[in-house]
């Protein structure tokens, strides 16, 4: 028993004095399951940030897609905004021009029923100019210089006429050698309410 008892201590202690080699099995085992835990741990990190960037980049482009068709719909609504503001501009223009023809017109208006209002039946016109000023210049012929002088006193004492003088006064012969008439020009400024249209 005694023998039986030293062999089982030179067993254990055999056992126990070989843990090179045991060691080095079960070192080469834990450094197997140690690089393949850091493979494993590499192919999952690969893996995850794959993951983790793709859905990254899908988020990014998506947000780049939803920029772009927000910077293309105010790109539009510029356009449109730039096309509203020229047509008003041109509607404004419009607007001033038909102003402008309709106040020229009621001063052409004006002009005439004032003409036709003051002017003495001894006096017919030939040519009659006038612009939205209130100037109009006029042409014709008196049948006598007094026809002449009572249509420039007429107009001047007018309260539409700012001033009237005549000019290029000269004797009207006809075809034949008789004398006709007296010719004249004559400027008339009207003061700007005469022009004006009035409801």
């Amino acid at each position: 028993m005694a023998a039986a008892q030293k062999q089982n201590k030179s067993e254990e202690v055999q056992i126990s004095l070989l843990p090179d080699q045991n060691g080095r099995a079960g070192a080469e085992i834990r450094m197997r399951v140690i690089l393949i835990g850091i493979l494993v741990f590499l192919i999952i990190a690969t893996v995850a940030s794959s993951l983790f960037l793709g859905f990254r980049a899908k988020k990014y482009r998506v947000e780049t897609d939803n920029l772009a068709q927000s910077i293309g719909a105010m790109r539009a609504e510029l356009k449109k905004e730039a096309q509203n503001a020229d047509e008003v501009g041109n509607l404004g223009q419009r607007a001033f021009e038909a102003k402008s023809l309709l106040e020229n017109h009621v001063a052409s208006e004006n002009a005439l029923l004032f003409l036709e209002a003051s002017t003495i039946p001894e006096i017919t016109f030939k040519q009659l100019a006038f612009d939205s000023h209130g100037s109009l210049v006029v042409s014709g012929y008196g049948t006598q210089f007094s026809s002449l002088t009572r249509q420039l006193k007429s107009w001047n004492e007018h309260p539409r006429v700012k001033d009237a003088t005549m000019s290029g006064i000269s004797v009207a012969i006809d075809r034949i050698g008789n004398v006709e008439g007296v010719n004249f020009t004559s400027t008339i400024t009207l003061h700007k309410e005469a022009l004006r249209f009035v409801p």
